[in-house]
Formats: structure tokens, sequence, C-alpha cells
């Protein structure tokens, strides 16, 4: 956030915000993951059902290993 306040990182638009995240986030995942089973998946623009109705997730992390899974919804 404080990149793009600062003119450091320019967006235009909140899908290229968006865009770039991901690409850190695709980045930075591998040096968190401990375990050999481990996996973990950015997705853009996700639907997901909530009481019968459709929501958009901007960005979405699911991860899993062989014993739990995980969701993570990040709203820009």
């Amino acid at each position: 956030m404080k990149k793009v306040g600062a003119g450091l990182l320019p967006i235009n638009k909140e899908a290229s915000m968006q865009l770039h995240y991901a690409c850190v986030l695709q980045q930075v995942i591998p040096l968190v993951c401990f375990k050999q089973d481990e996996i973990v998946k950015v997705e853009l623009e996700s639907g997901v059902h909530i009481d019968g109705c459709l929501h958009e997730i901007d960005l979405a992390l699911k991860g899993n290993d062989s014993r739990d899974c995980h969701k993570i919804a990040v709203e820009m």
C-alpha cells in the first residue's frame, strides 16, 4: 500500500493491483511452505456461495497438505 501511495508502483485499476499482489505471493509462498506435501494456490476473482448468494473474492489463497485445508480471502 505504501508503494502505491507513494507512486512507486503505478496502479490505475483494482485488477492491476490484484495481479501485482498475486505475482508477489506466487514468488513468496514457497518460502513459507515447510512440508513436502503442502500445496498453495492463488486464485483471482473466485466465486463463492455464501447463504445462497454468489460473492466474488478479489484474491483467494487455498492451501492444503495431507491433514488440513485452509482458505484465505483477500479483498482489495
